[in-house]
């Protein structure tokens, strides 16, 4: 079984209640169309460590990081309000490289796999 996780925004999840990332993976689209007939386990969804911090010293993200990988995940799905290039996240690279640190693979829901 697969145990992912979905990775959002911090600002955006003051106005956004994940309905779009859920769907995406309920109906396995986009970075969620590789589990098409599989059985995965959504483990957590985490906000990001926020525009002004920096996630390789944020001990709280690191802490969301290290509780995903003690749930076994193994792929966390960075919602496009992190990904895309409208919104321009700065600290986008630098948390992917946390999370590949932690031994996750990243994907991208605004990319069709």
């Amino acid at each position: 079984m697969n145990r992912i996780a979905i990775l959002n925004c911090r600002k955006a999840a003051q106005n956004c209640c994940g309905t779009d990332c859920l769907r995406l993976l309920s109906e396995r689209e986009r970075s969620f169309a590789e589990y098409k007939g599989k059985h995965v386990r959504l483990a957590g969804i985490a906000a990001c460590c926020g525009c002004e911090n920096d996630p390789a010293t944020d001990a709280d993200f690191g802490a969301r990081l290290d509780h995903l990988e003690k749930a076994g995940v193994t792929q966390v799905h960075v919602s496009a309000c992190v990904t895309s290039e409208k919104r321009a996240c700065p600290r986008r690279d630098a948390m992917f490289s946390a999370l590949e640190a932690h031994g996750m693979e990243i994907r991208r829901m605004d990319e069709a796999r």
